[in-house]
């Protein structure tokens, strides 16, 4: 008599698309930065971890779920035994997240993977080193009235498009006539601004073109007052310019 012996793996591979892991230690291996990206499926409630290695070679990394088919949030960790993420995102190119870290040093990283409300679906993902896209050619502004339209050809490497009106600083008009608000040292800038970076966790004391590091804005919503300051050397985050921000697509 034969003894039938059957060995069942929590990761799965089914036309290419993988099937599993919800444990950090049983991370799915994407390999190193630059590798090609993989497909998954992510059950509802529950979650997805990949690990990459990296040589540490790299000035900027981005770890992207762009393309997959549901509201994703990624994490990344040092460890599995970290007590929290070094970085999160939720929403970067629609409702899909991307993380951008500068100078990660060497070794191998963990990313784990979640659906918004629980939500489950397929995902793609990738970790390269970005392309900084081209500017935009045969861009053209036709006048409609009280309204604009702006049209260009498609750009490789964009993932988003933000339009901006460029403040007229000779207009001899306040910041509040102009539809904005000043900071702490008189500078223009977008509502938007101010809603998504006071009190998100890091003092923004001029480092990323605004500065909030007063009583006016309670020293940036109490992230100054902790002396918490942001180093734009690690954390990706866009600069803030005299622009008001018209729309984004």
């Amino acid at each position: 008599m034969f003894k039938r012996v059957y060995l069942f793996y929590f990761l799965l591979i089914t036309n290419g698309v993988l099937l599993g892991q919800s444990d950090c230690n049983n991370a799915v291996s994407y390999g190193a930065v630059g590798s090609a990206s993989l497909s998954a499926n992510l059950t509802q409630n529950n979650f997805y971890w990949f690990s990459f290695t990296t040589d540490g070679s790299h000035g900027k990394i981005e770890i992207s779920t762009c393309g997959s088919s549901f509201d994703t949030n990624i994490d990344l960790f040092a460890t599995c035994s970290s007590s929290g993420p070094m970085v999160s995102n939720d929403n970067a190119c629609g409702k899909q997240s991307v993380i951008n870290y500068n100078n990660l040093t060497s070794g191998t990283y963990f990313v784990k993977i979640s659906g918004k409300n629980n939500e489950s679906g397929s995902i793609l993902f990738s970790v390269k080193t970005p392309t900084s896209p081209d500017p935009p050619a045969l861009v053209s502004a036709t006048a409609f009235d009280d309204t604009v339209a702006l049209s260009w050809s498609n750009v490789i490497n964009a993932t988003q498009y933000g339009i901006y009106q460029v403040v007229d600083s000779n207009s001899g008009m306040t910041c509040e006539e102009q539809g904005l608000k000043a900071d702490c040292d008189g500078n223009c800038f977008s509502m938007e601004v101010s809603g998504a970076w006071i009190g998100d966790g890091y003092c923004d004391d001029g480092s990323f073109g605004v500065n909030f590091n007063c009583s006016l804005y309670e020293f940036d919503g109490g992230d100054c007052a902790s002396g918490q300051v942001a180093d734009p050397s690690l954390i990706e985050k866009p600069m803030a310019f005299k622009l008001s921000k018209v729309s984004e697509s």
